[in-house]
């Protein structure tokens, strides 16, 4: 957000900046381990649905 100021007898504003890329970046990352989190998630979900159905077949 800007400041005004006055200098040289002129008005003027002050604006302050941050370098957000370390923020984005770590942002983006975990975006990515979300992504891939949930894929092992429902991989593992479908292997354990077809082996929990192979048991239920054996075991009739």
């Amino acid at each position: 957000m800007p400041v005004l100021i006055t200098w040289d007898d002129m008005p003027a504003t002050l604006n302050f900046l941050s370098d957000i890329t370390e923020q984005k970046e770590s942002e983006i990352a975990l975006i990515q381990y979300k992504n891939r989190l949930e894929e092992t998630v429902e991989k593992r979900t479908v292997d354990y649905k077809k082996a929990k159905e192979g048991r239920s077949v054996r075991t009739r």
